[in-house]
């Protein structure tokens, strides 16, 4: 069905989240690692809201949030360590 295709989707936006988040993590950074779970979490229960009651789309608005979210948390991650942090800093 709907969410299990949109499921499928999300994974590559979902391993660049978890990949920058076990950077955060490994290199201790522990305050970040918290706010993105918290923040991926939040944000998919927001646009689930949003798209399944607001505007009625059901499943479809469930796989909707979950891809949203995890892009947004995903490319969030990669941006902090693209700027760096005290801790870890990719890139030149």
């Amino acid at each position: 069905g709907p969410y299990l295709i949109a499921s499928a989707a999300s994974f590559p936006c979902y391993g660049l989240f978890s990949t920058c988040n076990g950077v955060f993590r490994g290199v201790g950074d522990f305050k970040i690692t918290l706010f993105s779970g918290i923040l991926i979490n939040a944000l998919n229960a927001a646009l689930g809201a949003l798209f399944i009651y607001g505007f009625e789309l059901g499943v479809l608005g469930a796989g909707l949030s979950l891809i949203i979210s995890r892009g947004a948390c995903g490319a969030l991650l990669y941006w902090m360590l693209r700027r760096g942090t005290n801790l870890v800093r990719i890139g030149s």
